[in-house]
């Protein structure tokens, strides 16, 4: 299987609310991400077309608070990346948070393709604001 053309991540703020109680986390995707448009492809230095992929995995940053009854690490204080891949399952978050994530995804591999051809000399498409 060949590698993903496009890899990043995306933090953004995840509110969660259980129990009459909310709190706020930065949540951050990481993807690899194969578009369904063609897209310059920097080793082969040609204009390729596949499949489109998406691999993403979510993780929530998690601020312990120091507390009498804490045992084991992390240690109190100490933020840590956990992960919750979980909830990008379909049928748990809306579709359109979905939908939202992926066009955020595709408008980042957008923006790394036309970085691509310009740095290899080719010509751009325009952006969409110039259209």
């Amino acid at each position: 299987m060949t590698t993903p053309p496009f890899n990043g991540t995306i933090e953004f703020a995840l509110s969660i609310r259980a129990f009459d109680e909310s709190t706020v986390r930065k949540a951050r995707v990481a993807f690899a991400y194969t578009p369904h448009w063609p897209y310059f492809h920097v080793q082969s230095r040609t204009e390729k077309t596949e499949n489109q992929r998406l691999e993403a995995g979510l993780t929530l940053l998690a601020i312990p608070r120091a507390g009498r009854r804490r045992t084991g690490p992390p240690t109190a204080g100490e933020p840590h990346w956990v992960p919750v891949g979980q909830l990008l399952t379909v049928g748990v978050l809306r579709p359109k948070v979905l939908e939202q994530l992926r066009a955020r995804i595709d408008v980042q591999a957008q923006q790394a393709d036309r970085r691509n051809r310009i740095s290899a000399g080719f010509s751009a498409p325009p952006t969409a604001e110039y259209l």
